[in-house]
């Protein structure tokens, strides 16, 4: 499909969807979300050339993500509203009209990460922690959408202090309660975080710092220790930019 006719077939799914129309005050230029998704997805897995519909992508990225801002993004992206910087490396067309609609990624330019903790889903990345670590506790379960069907592992508090002792053991890091009560062992200190606790423990001694962590350990915490516990990197090389 030619780029004058993805223009065309882009502008027509914004419309179908209610969004093309400019008010004159606003355009539709993608979500924020969506944006952050399509990003990783590239830096991820597009080595040369890849077809895939939005909703592969969306699984792909292993983030809860409405398909069609997916789709609807990636047209805005083809009609030129989403911004000149977005997706640089890669040129985007649609390939196909019939449902599910499919989308062509090509590389022209950029390094892409090969580190296996890049490469890993969220399921793969707790697994081979858990394995280099000892960590028990993590939860796993498989859904289905559409006739898709894709895994997702639930992270416990008692998983995360594991991964913390491990992570204190691998810096050799003595938290300060401890030095100062010799009834105090690390483990019993640890076995008091919260969940936002060890994610504190984290930013302090590693630098992990990633948004949403207090709430829930993401993809990009789980890669940083990925490269620390199971790679073995030195701490100051493990965090993403």
């Amino acid at each position: 499909m030619s780029s004058s006719e993805s223009r065309s077939k882009s502008k027509n799914i914004l419309d179908n969807n209610g969004v093309g129309q400019d008010d004159g005050a606003h355009t539709y230029t993608g979500t924020k979300p969506a944006v952050d998704a399509l990003e990783t997805f590239v830096d991820e897995y597009v080595d040369d050339q890849m077809v895939i519909s939005s909703r592969s992508i969306a699984n792909a990225v292993d983030t809860e993500i409405r398909v069609q801002e997916i789709g609807k993004t990636l047209a805005a992206h083809l009609d030129g509203r989403v911004g000149e910087d977005f997706l640089a490396d890669v040129d985007v067309s649609k390939w196909s009209d019939t449902q599910p609609i499919k989308w062509s990624f090509k590389r022209v330019a950029g390094e892409v990460d090969r580190r296996r903790s890049r490469v890993l889903q969220c399921p793969a990345l707790v697994r081979e922690i858990s394995a280099a670590t000892g960590a028990t506790g993590a939860r796993y379960r498989t859904v289905e959408e559409d006739g898709t069907r894709w895994e997702r592992a639930k992270m416990t508090v008692g998983w995360m202090r594991d991964v913390i002792e491990a992570v204190c053991e691998t810096i050799e890091y003595v938290p300060a309660a401890v030095v100062e009560d010799d009834e105090l062992t690390r483990r019993d200190w640890i076995d008091k975080l919260t969940q936002a606790g060890t994610t504190k423990v984290l930013r302090r001694t590693t630098g992990i710092d990633d948004p949403g962590a207090d709430t829930s350990w993401n993809k990009s915490t789980l890669r940083s220790l990925h490269d620390l516990l199971v790679a073995e990197r030195d701490p100051s090389e493990v965090c993403d930019v």
